[in-house]
């Protein structure tokens, strides 16, 4: 049998579909059965969802959640190890419908159910992928055990594989109308339960919603009313009629009129057998919300009815606005933009139409579009904080850090959030305004702990050589996200810093194994290997990284080491790939003339000079090496100009130049 990171003996495969395999194994350590999971990578988003997933599956500590013993990679493939859980999924028992569970039963089995979410949602998370597969019943009392986080689930993949019906519109069976859209909210985990509980409550093998095809799914989840579940089962349960007001306002479409949180339906679920029974205690209030928005509802249809230039029909725009919802929720963001223009073009001006169309530029990393879109929707009328955020962040990724910070600036001014004044410190960091950086970091963690703002507030102390600081937040980040391949490459080049070698060895060699697939760790390895002048495993690091990204830095750095080593032909190899990749990068050219001047090709050398000065023209150290080659050519008259030239731009110069050009003429008085 084949043994997994010299500890695991893998036994059998337990089961294997698009996100990978899974397999039950031991642990020849603890001598215990343990399910691993080799989760299929083909992009760095990937890994840190890989990643994410077993940060969650780590740090919860409770009965009702699979727990995540270790994470770890091997040549590439990425495994997660978790106890292994035996009992039943929920889909199997409704399959087997065994008659000793009746109604008293399921409502004990979903109360349960709504427990095991609620404590997911104790630690902040959204499973975001509840459905009835998810969930193990372990024991005679059916205790629910949450197997998956929804966090690996791959949409994309799903998009390419909507022939596999029984995998995609089984999972997009159980989803909310907001997450086919593309947005999560805090109760989207209630309208999944909600599909889950009615299904089973109902005995049925798929979801209420499932249609023929994935887009009639999603339609269903959209439209598709539900009748009551008192109108669909015979029972004599007093509760019934309560029962079934839980599940119907849980499967709410609109997320602010749906039950607020899985906590609030789990108190109506053990409170279900009291005499005075509300649905909600928000429910009047709950209630009052829903006429004000269908009000609202019918408003902006009228108003839109009202404004169009052409003669789209209602039923067309509707089409339409389900259409680009299903494709960005899916993100077939080439496709949703299709339609996106085909609606604008037929004469729909719409603030929200704009919003999304600069959502989808967003996304496809078209960032001028997306801002001419964005302020489009503010004109219209668009008042959410987000289109200031996302213009921020377009003008960000555009480097256009002054005009991101004044609209990063209106949108925190509106909506406080943590993202947008990390975003806000990420513009000041770049225009080396370190406190200002400092203060948005701190701004963004009082709103929120979040990992990547502890590492923003360790760069800013790193830069400013606050080492103890820097490591300070970058401990931080690793325990809230403990498998960080940026915290643990930050902390170990801080230890470097402090000479704390074995500290800096140890986390540089994490971050690799962390995320093998980026650059950063092998150039952070390089320069503690440098440092000792273990040059050949420098080069081995350095062409590794090149691999992974052909960088001009990287390929002028392992040309660096080359020539230290006086491995002149793949020196001269790395800088003249650096030329063909910039034609006006006046160092590289500076590195190859010096090589041709040692290896004596001095036309070569010649040439490269004239294009520095070209590109320089006060570059001493040209004039310098221009010097030295006539001066090997004899042409010393000219050699002497030179090297008094270097001196003029750059005085340092003076002292070992003079010598030079007093021997120098010596050397001549003697030929004459």
């Amino acid at each position: 049998m084949e043994l997994l990171n010299n500890r695991y003996e893998l036994r059998k495969i337990l089961g294997e579909g698009g996100m990978g395999r899974v397999y039950f194994a031991t642990d020849t350590h603890s001598k215990k059965n343990v399910a691993i999971k080799e989760c299929q990578v083909s992009t760095r988003r990937d890994i840190k969802r890989i990643e994410r997933e077993f940060s969650f599956l780590h740090k919860i500590n409770s009965v009702n959640v699979v727990r995540g013993l270790e994470y770890f990679s091997i040549e590439g493939r990425y495994f997660i190890v978790m106890q292994y859980i035996q009992g039943i999924t929920l889909d199997k028992l409704i399959e087997k419908k065994p008659s000793h569970i009746g109604l008293d039963e399921q409502l004990n089995i979903i109360t349960e159910i709504c427990k095991a979410v609620t404590v997911l949602h104790e630690y902040g998370i959204v499973h975001r992928d509840i459905k009835p597969e998810n969930i193990m019943l372990v024991g005679n009392e059916y205790r629910p055990v949450l197997l998956d986080l929804g966090i690996a689930k791959m949409v994309n993949k799903e998009l390419t594989a909507i022939t596999q019906t029984n995998e995609v519109i089984g999972t997009a069976g159980y989803i909310s109308p907001e997450q086919i859209n593309g947005r999560v909210a805090a109760n989207s985990d209630v309208f999944s339960l909600g599909v889950m509980f009615y299904q089973f409550l109902n005995w049925e093998t798929q979801s209420p919603f499932c249609g023929s095809r994935i887009i009639n799914t999603l339609m269903n989840i959209h439209r598709k009313k539900l009748p009551l579940i008192s109108e669909t089962i015979s029972s004599d349960k007093d509760y019934l009629h309560k029962l079934a007001k839980i599940i119907d306002l849980s499967l709410e479409k609109d997320s602010v009129i749906r039950t607020s949180s899985v906590a609030v339906m789990l108190d109506q679920l053990k409170n279900i057998n009291k005499k005075r029974f509300v649905a909600s205690g928000k429910f009047w209030k709950q209630l009052n919300k829903a006429k004000w928005y269908i009000l609202c509802g019918l408003i902006i249809v009228s108003i839109l009815l009202y404004i169009r230039k052409s003669s789209l029909d209602e039923q067309k725009a509707v089409d339409y606005a389900s259409r680009i919802s299903q494709l960005y929720g899916l993100q077939a963001y080439t496709k949703a933009l299709e339609v996106c223009n085909k609606v604008i073009a037929e004469g729909l001006d719409d603030d929200d139409l704009y919003f999304r169309r600069g959502s989808i530029y967003l996304e496809l990393k078209e960032y001028q579009k997306s801002i001419v879109d964005f302020k489009k929707a503010v004109e219209l009328g668009f008042k959410e904080s987000s289109a200031y955020n996302n213009m921020g962040f377009s003008y960000y990724k555009l480097q256009q850090y002054e005009e991101a910070i004044k609209y990063l600036n209106r949108a925190v001014k509106i909506t406080p959030s943590a993202h947008a004044y990390n975003t806000l410190g990420n513009c000041y960091f770049i225009l080396n305004k370190y406190d200002l950086a400092l203060e948005k970091f701190k701004q963004a963690l009082k709103i929120k702990p979040i990992a990547y703002a502890y590492e923003n507030v360790g760069n800013v102390y790193q830069v400013q050589k606050k080492y103890l600081p820097a490591i300070a937040n970058f401990s931080k980040a690793i325990e809230l996200k403990p498998y960080s391949s940026t915290a643990f490459n930050n902390r170990g080049l801080v230890y470097f810093e402090l000479k704390e070698f074995e500290k800096a060895l140890k986390d540089l060699k994490k971050a690799r194994s962390l995320n093998p697939l980026v650059p950063e760790p092998y150039i952070s390895l390089a320069r503690y290997h440098y440092y000792f002048r273990h040059f050949n495993r420098v080069i081995e690091l350095y062409t590794r990284a090149i691999e992974l990204e052909p960088r001009i830095d990287f390929y002028s750095s392992r040309g660096l080491v080359y020539f230290q080593q006086k491995k002149y032909q793949k020196a001269l190899a790395d800088f003249s790939h650096v030329i063909t990749m910039d034609t006006s990068f006046v160092d590289a050219y500076l590195k190859r003339a010096t090589i041709y001047y040692i290896l004596r090709k001095f036309d070569d050398a010649l040439l490269d000079i004239k294009k520095i000065k070209e590109l320089q023209p006060n570059f001493a150290d040209a004039y310098l090496l221009e010097g030295n080659v006539l001066h090997a050519l004899g042409r010393l008259d000219e050699c002497i100009q030179k090297w008094k030239k270097s001196m003029e731009l750059n005085p340092s110069y003076t002292t070992g130049l003079e010598e030079r050009i007093k021997n120098v003429k010596a050397q001549m008085k003697k030929n004459k």
